[in-house]
């Protein structure tokens, strides 16, 4: 009889209809975000990128297996979800290990900076304080660059008239003062160069043979060189009338220490800025 028997058009589109299933757009969603996620590497502000590709594969692959017929788009959950937890762990260890290695890097070169200033050694300490391109070569001929009538001559007479390189001279001639690093401030980014800020605590006696102490912060940047594919550091700034942050609970000790010693010094000669209290 002909209408016994359904067509095998009708049987192939049954088979065809449920076999089919939808594609998860969570699990969509956590693949894309996951491809992203190596953004993270760039910022710590971007970190939530891998964190929210995390939460979205393992949400999409919870949802799948809680449908019936589960969607597909579980292998795109579960790689969103591994690029997500992977970058997440990469991207911050990578983070705090570069900031440990240009801390380190700078509480090197700013104690070799303040001993060149302490020993006398001026012309060198001067031309760190100046970023790799605009220096001169640290050679036997640098005195020669430092002639009177010499722009360098202006700018050297400037870096000797600062307080700070004043003390530090003062105490080098009397074979006193102990220079030490106190605290890290800031670690951060300029474009691309790293500045890390330092405060350093210089220990000296006074006429009364009283051991006293003063600081001095330091900005130093770390400036990239492409051509040489290395990195050069060199001295931002340099300020001892301000308290370093970890002291800032004593800041009016500090500054009125400071009124206290012009008072005390109008009129004398280079004395090291005044201590902390």
């Amino acid at each position: 009889m002909t209408g016994s028997r359904p067509p095998e058009r009708s049987f192939a589109a049954a088979a065809e209809t449920a076999e089919y299933r939808p594609l998860s757009g969570l699990a969509v969603s956590a693949l894309i975000v996951g491809a992203f996620s190596p953004l993270a590497f760039f910022s710590p502000f971007l970190w939530f990128i891998p964190a929210l590709a995390s939460i979205l594969g393992v949400w999409a692959e919870l949802s799948i297996r809680r449908q019936d017929p589960p969607r597909l788009g579980l292998t795109a959950a579960r790689i969103g979800a591994a690029l997500g937890l992977f970058l997440l762990s990469a991207a911050p260890a990578r983070w705090f290990t570069h900031r440990a290695l240009v801390d380190a890097e700078a509480r090197r070169f700013g104690q070799t900076w303040l001993e060149l200033v302490r020993s006398g050694d001026l012309l060198r300490a001067h031309q760190l304080s100046m970023a790799a391109p605009l220096r001169q070569p640290l050679d036997d001929r640098l005195p020669e660059r430092y002639a009177v009538g010499q722009p360098a001559r202006r700018d050297l007479e400037a870096f000797l008239g600062r307080a700070e390189t004043q003390a530090l001279i003062a105490l080098g001639k009397r074979g006193d003062g102990r220079i030490r690093f106190f605290d890290t401030e800031r670690i951060y980014r300029d474009n691309t160069s790293d500045v890390v800020v330092q405060s350093y605590a210089v220990t000296y006696h006074d006429e009364q043979g009283k051991e006293k102490t003063f600081f001095i912060v330091m900005g130093m940047t770390r400036l990239p060189i492409a051509e040489a594919r290395a990195s050069d550091w060199y001295v931002s700034y340099v300020r001892s009338d301000v308290a370093p942050s970890a002291l800032e609970d004593r800041k009016s000790v500090w500054e009125e220490a400071r009124r206290q010693a012009r008072r005390n010094h109008d009129g004398e000669g280079p004395q090291p800025p005044p201590d902390a209290g």
